[in-house]
């Protein structure tokens, strides 16, 4: 009887151990599944018209608030989902939207003024 007791109690503190055993586990999956759900991607590239950099391009995820400028050489540099759609804007030109589709370098030639 005494032996079946200390069975008991040693399979109760097994069993307590073995449910936090997963904690960890549980959380790496979560973890890498995460980054897998919401894949970000760095986008970068350059704006030009006619051959000329443009200083001052605003790049913006559409239909978020995600936004960047090109720099002194028409250079930008941002992070957006991966089925993002980037929308390039400048006073004097015409809006320009080209899909990501996990691209890495999107070199954007906008071209017509309005």
């Amino acid at each position: 009887m005494k032996c079946q007791k200390t069975i008991a109690a040693a399979n109760e503190i097994f069993l307590k151990r073995r449910n936090y055993f997963h904690l960890p586990l549980l959380l790496v999956f979560l973890t890498f599944t995460g980054n897998l759900l919401f894949a970000q991607n760095k986008v970068s590239g350059k704006v030009t018209a006619g051959g000329t950099p443009l200083t001052g391009v605003t790049v913006k995820e559409k239909s978020r608030a995600n936004t960047t400028q090109t720099d002194n050489n028409g250079s930008y540099s941002i992070t957006v989902a991966a089925n993002a759609e980037l929308v390039f804007s400048h006073i004097g030109f015409a809006n320009t939207i080209i899909a990501v589709n996990s691209q890495k370098q999107i070199n954007n030639a906008i071209g017509s003024l309005v």
